[in-house]
């Protein structure tokens, strides 16, 4: 597991209040810790592992842990990465956040395969609009060529509101402009079965301390396997339509 060896700064954005780090591998990562509490992190490795294997461009991802010496004469900084694994995002420079320029056509495909699949895992954490804008969590390099995919920690979201989802999010525009047909459907439930294949995989990956949450371990994976193993049923893509 990498380890940082330098805070360089927090970064200006979230709740979660992720920090950029330099690792022992001479990369740095965005990295969240215990603000995004123990079920959100791990909402976001595993729905980063997901949505890797659904055929996402989500930025390398790993663990990483901050070792004492970074953190003994800090209390907000222990406070926020000590305690256990964080979970880090290898971070690009030359990528910036989404902005209308790059709400075009050109990266339709992109913006279904998103809706699907945040529509899969309840995440309504990625609203934009072309009139208003908002705050769609993507990332696109400079030539707005190549878009990328961050933050799920609030999927699985026990209010997820369907209107509000259909209204607001940022793939929703092109999901319904281009109506999806049987043979898309096919296409989408066989993706999400080859994704699910390596669940179990996921969840042994995923550290003993983020575990300890206030839903208790057992309870919380079933919950969310049971919400994932609903693509299978005609109810899931009913309310898709």
């Amino acid at each position: 597991m990498l380890e940082v060896v330098e805070i360089i700064r927090d970064t200006t954005q979230g709740i979660t209040r992720p920090a950029l780090c330099r690792a022992t591998d001479g990369n740095e990562y965005i990295i969240k810790g215990r603000e995004a509490g123990n079920d959100g992190l791990v909402k976001e490795y595993i729905c980063a592992s997901l949505g890797h294997r659904f055929g996402l461009p989500i930025p390398d991802f790993c663990l990483i842990t901050c070792p004492e010496e970074l953190l003994m004469y800090d209390s907000e900084l222990q406070k926020r990465f000590a305690g256990g694994p964080c979970f880090a995002s290898k971070y690009q420079s030359h990528l910036q956040e989404f902005d209308r320029s790059a709400y075009t056509k050109y990266h339709a495909q992109l913006f279904k395969d998103i809706f699907v699949f945040d529509f899969w895992i309840k995440n309504d954490d990625r609203y934009f609009t072309a009139e208003h804008g908002g705050n769609p969590n993507l990332l696109v390099d400079s030539g707005r060529d190549h878009i990328y995919v961050i933050d799920h920690n609030l999927a699985f979201a026990s209010d997820f509101d369907l209107q509000s989802f259909y209204k607001s999010h940022v793939g929703s525009k092109f999901w319904h402009e281009q109506q999806s047909d049987m043979f898309e459907q096919q296409n989408y439930q066989n993706k999400m079965s080859h994704t699910l294949e390596c669940l179990d995989e996921i969840i042994n990956e995923l550290p003993e301390e983020w575990l300890i949450n206030q839903f208790g371990e057992i309870d919380f994976l079933q919950t969310l396997k049971r919400e994932l193993e609903q693509s299978s049923t005609e109810e899931f893509w009913s309310n898709l339509k």
